[in-house]
């Protein structure tokens, strides 16, 4: 595609492929307009650790995303890094000033490719399809983020730790743990799998700034057992099913991101229970 397509330009960068101007919710208006009613507030959220290095440039982000050492702006780590992002933004939340430094070292781009994560963009030594995360994609990314000063570079942990404006003692102690969990293979503090520990000592030193923002809210029409739509006092529309994101009554307070797959599972599945529920009322008024 990019061989032959350039004008699609990079993947998630391009606003032409990724920025749906028909996603504008055309399920979910004509079912409120012929009577559907709406989840009850509040609907369910979806945070990613995105609004920084994202806007940048997608290397930067994939990069940020991998589970390396987090740290806030006390110097201090907090979290198992490899958690899924929905449970990192939570915790990203509470920290001071709502943000978190991703730390690692020169040796990234060979760490990277082994390591991947439980929900997180896997880097890639070299990629045959538009880059996602591939290593030099997220060489370009580093780049521009170190350009923009949303990440960092020193050649000491002391040097790293002034220009993230953290405090210096702590960070330094901070890092030197993480080193010597690194080596243990073990993570007694934060319980992160020990693939994905790795050592921070080979300068240059780099840190990108990453803080959570809200991706989405899911919402949709109220559904039955049978996917029937409901209008607002509970009673089945005749003839009316939706599934998929254009339900309701699937998520709880915060989207599943530690299942994968789970919009286009659920499409799948509903959308087969409910072609079976239509085709037996269809037979049952034949």
């Amino acid at each position: 595609r990019y061989k032959y397509l350039p004008g699609l330009g990079k993947f998630l960068d391009n606003t032409e492929i990724m920025g749906r101007p028909t996603n504008t919710g055309d399920g979910h208006l004509m079912a409120l307009w012929v009577g559907a009613d709406m989840d009850p507030l509040p609907h369910a959220t979806m945070f990613f650790d995105a609004n920084l290095a994202f806007s940048l440039h997608i290397g930067a982000w994939v990069l940020s995303r991998q589970p390396w050492l987090n740290v806030n702006a006390s110097g201090e780590r907090y979290q198992n890094e490899d958690a899924p992002y929905g449970y990192t933004c939570r915790a990203d939340l509470y920290q001071p000033g709502k943000f978190k430094w991703s730390v690692f070292d020169s040796k990234w781009p060979q760490e990277a490719p082994n390591m991947g994560g439980t929900v997180c963009e896997r880097i890639y030594p070299n990629s045959p399809i538009p880059p996602f995360g591939d290593v030099n994609t997220c060489k370009e990314g580093l780049e521009k983020a170190l350009e923009k000063g949303v990440a960092v570079t020193a050649d000491t942990i002391q040097g790293l730790a002034e220009k993230m404006k953290v405090p210096v003692d702590t960070f330094v102690n901070t890092v030197e743990r993480y080193n010597e969990l690194a080596k243990l293979g073990k993570d007694p503090d934060f319980g992160k799998d020990h693939l994905k520990l790795t050592t921070i000592e080979k300068a240059p030193f780099y840190a990108i700034k990453v803080s959570p923002n809200l991706l989405v809210t899911l919402s949709g029409v109220r559904v039955n057992t049978n996917l029937e739509v409901l209008n607002n006092e509970g009673k089945s529309i005749p003839g009316l099913y939706a599934t998929g994101n254009v339900s309701g009554g699937f998520f709880g307070f915060e989207y599943p991101v530690h299942i994968t797959g789970v919009s286009l599972g659920r499409s799948f599945t509903q959308g087969y229970f409910a072609a079976k529920n239509a085709a037996a009322r269809a037979l049952k008024k034949a």
